[in-house]
């Protein structure tokens, strides 16, 4: 076979991952990356595929927080190449990019995990159920996007029962002000466990850093936070 036929195999093999991983934090499932780079692994070893991988660009910065502590983020690029082990001359590379943040040192780590995750993820489309239908949620004629917009704000405030402004951040996306990112983070850092329920927010949210939440994820997050934990 060549490579591209070993690559649909792997992809017909795996088709989807279970949700294993538990947030008590905020009590909902998700996948967790050693389910999903497992699964592939196995189905790789399988059809004598070769998975290299190249990181060709990092960048590492650091952000102080109003409490006076330090936020460490690293950004990478990597390529990933599949080689046929049967025909080394055969291979399909991609290019893909991760971000991540702590406050220690584990930064680089999360970074290489998460990528590592979401590219296997859309490689083989593996389905978890948290992939977003973009034809399916545009359910307006883009002709009269004013009046679909107004008509999306309004029946997303009565669904959640929230203001109409609070509808519109989440549909507009509105990024979290630097305020709600400094207060997200002094709530963290009270927590007994800081890194720990800083990691459930990304996971949850699907962000790298807490600047990546839209205004009503922050607020949100920041409602949570301030509960007494175990609460």
């Amino acid at each position: 076979m060549n490579i591209f036929e070993k690559m649909l195999k792997v992809t017909e093999a795996v088709q989807n991952v279970e949700k294993k991983g538990h947030n008590a934090f905020a009590n909902y499932d998700y996948v967790r990356a050693v389910d999903v780079i497992g699964s592939v692994q196995k189905e790789l070893v399988a059809n004598k595929i070769s998975l290299v991988i190249t990181e060709t660009a990092f960048v590492p910065s650091t952000e102080t927080t109003a409490a006076g502590k330090a936020n460490h983020y690293t950004d990478l690029k990597c390529q990933a190449s599949f080689v046929n082990a049967e025909k080394p001359d055969e291979k399909i590379t991609v290019d893909y990019f991760a971000r991540a943040s702590d406050t220690g040192d584990k930064d680089i780590y999360k970074a290489k995990t998460n990528g590592l995750k979401y590219l296997l993820t859309q490689q083989f489309m593996i389905i978890t159920d948290v992939l977003v239908d973009a034809e399916q949620d545009n359910k307006f004629d883009t002709h009269n996007a004013t009046d679909a917009s107004k008509v999306a704000t309004k029946t997303e405030a009565k669904k959640k029962d929230i203001s109409v402004k609070e509808a519109t951040n989440i549909i507009t996306g509105e990024k979290a002000t630097l305020i709600q990112c400094d207060k997200i983070e002094k709530l963290v850092q009270k927590r007994k466990n800081p890194d720990a329920s800083m990691d459930r927010v990304m996971t949850k949210y699907n962000v790298m850093s807490y600047r990546e939440l839209t205004k009503a994820q922050a607020d949100e997050i920041i409602a949570i936070l301030e509960k007494p934990e175990g609460k």
